[in-house]
């Protein structure tokens, strides 16, 4: 049975002797992986192999090879089965990362909410652990109308806290989903994504916030995923997109799109994942009482 090792290390660590001392073991027994330097001085190590192989690590790990101290180890399933989705990480910079949602009427609350539970727990943890630091995200929402009330799926009434022409810059764009097609012809929202998203480091949508993101121009030629009741409608409309079905999200680089609903929150945790660490969005996920499932299953 393959295994999952996840380890954070801190104390006195000698980062690049500990990290290539794993590396010597892992491979001697076979497992595969990464060790990576943190921020706050810890090494974060993701390995994956047989489950005699990664328990033998873990128990190297647990002696202490002279060079750290474990703070935390598990070894458990973890959710993905591509390593190489943890090698694109960035650091906390001194002022937080913008993150966006785009508001408008009909949408799909669950689209909008997921996500940006991910984002202010992380960030609320982040906090409590190092109250010092600067602040890992700002959470803001933007809508055609700044200071008209937008009416959701449901009749949840949401307040814009910016319009298109009046925000901060915006590292991470994410468009919800919800009943999109009235939103295809408005010109100034789709070239606002368009703009907006060249800018951004990444554009993420979740559910039918993917026709938005394809409609600005985002998606032509890329593997791109939504809700499984609309593929086929997105496959029809946008004929150089290669859509696929029974995923909970998709990874191309600088767009993630992700299918319905509650497929928001997995991608919200593996971009969580890649911008910072995967010891904060497990932490998460846990905060959340979220059983955060892998990248290909899907209901």
């Amino acid at each position: 049975m393959t295994r999952c090792l996840h380890v954070l290390v801190s104390g006195k660590v000698q980062q690049v002797g500990f990290r290539a001392a794993t590396r010597r073991e892992a491979l001697q027994l076979g497992v595969t992986g990464h060790a990576r330097n943190l921020a706050d001085g810890q090494v974060e190590v993701v390995m994956s192999g047989e489950e005699e192989a990664v328990t033998a690590l873990a128990q190297w790990l647990r002696r202490g090879p002279a060079l750290a101290r474990v703070d935390r180890l598990r070894v458990d399933p973890l959710p993905t089965q591509r390593f190489d989705d943890f090698v694109i990480r960035q650091q906390p910079s001194a002022s937080p990362m913008t993150v966006a949602f785009v508001l408008f009427d009909q949408i799909e609350p669950m689209d909008l909410a997921g996500p940006f539970e991910v984002f202010s727990t992380a960030a609320r943890l982040h906090r409590r652990a190092h109250p010092a630091a600067p602040a890992l995200f700002e959470l803001i929402t933007v809508a055609e109308q700044p200071g008209r009330v937008v009416r959701s799926r449901g009749d949840l009434l949401l307040m814009p806290s910016h319009g298109l022409d009046q925000h901060p810059a915006i590292d991470l764009l994410l468009l919800p989903g919800g009943d999109i097609d009235a939103l295809l012809d408005r010109t100034t929202l789709i070239d606002w994504i368009a703009t907006t998203a060249q800018g951004a480091q990444i554009t993420a949508t979740v559910c039918t916030g993917a026709f938005l993101a394809a409609q600005a121009g985002l998606l032509a030629g890329r593997r791109v995923t939504t809700h499984w009741e609309d593929c086929a409608e997105l496959a029809a409309r946008f004929g150089d997109l290669q859509v696929v079905e029974g995923v909970r999200y998709l990874d191309e680089g600088k767009v993630v799109t992700s299918a319905g609903v509650a497929a928001g929150i997995d991608m919200a945790l593996h971009l969580l994942t890649r911008l910072r660490s995967l010891h904060l969005a497990l932490d998460t996920a846990r905060q959340m009482a979220h059983r955060w499932r892998p990248a290909n299953e899907q209901d």
